[in-house]
């Protein structure tokens, strides 16, 4: 089992699998909040977007700097500030998919070595760019469901 190979599909496989459940969807469907839910479908692919965006600079940090300080991530203020309801949908999914080109190329480019590692993250602590990934991959499909309730 390669560990790094499996995340690596898995990242790849959420633009595709994405596209398919938004297939049909229209700009003003993908902004409706719905009753419960906090954000609409377009605010989560943005919401993916900033934050694989976010993720292929920290794998940067983590390969240049030893144990870097790592601040938390926080998604409302991010979503507020990068207008993400008022974004199209086509444009959102397009966003989505170059960035999260440019995070795999940044993760194909790692030796096994800087994989391993490490920040110190202010509130989860010491992770490795490899935790961190399989955080993202974990974070995608709970994003993913979320889209597919709301669809």
């Amino acid at each position: 089992m390669d560990e790094r190979a499996e995340l690596m599909e898995a990242l790849t496989a959420t633009p595709v699998i994405m596209r398919a459940l938004v297939r049909g969807i229209s700009d003003e469907a993908a902004r409706d909040r719905g009753g419960e839910r906090d954000w609409s479908v377009v605010e989560l692919v943005a919401h993916l977007t900033d934050v694989d965006t976010r993720m292929a600079q920290r794998v940067r940090i983590m390969v240049h700097e030893n144990r870097p300080v790592m601040s938390a991530y926080q998604a409302d203020a991010a979503a507020e500030a990068g207008h993400f309801r008022s974004r199209s949908l086509a444009a959102a999914l397009v966003a989505f998919e170059s960035a999260r080109e440019t995070y795999v190329t940044a993760l194909k480019a790692l030796s096994p070595e800087q994989w391993a590692r490490t920040c110190r993250h202010e509130t989860a602590g010491e992770l490795s760019i490899q935790q961190f990934t399989a955080h993202i991959t974990a974070h995608d499909a709970s994003h993913l469901a979320q889209i597919a309730r709301a669809i």
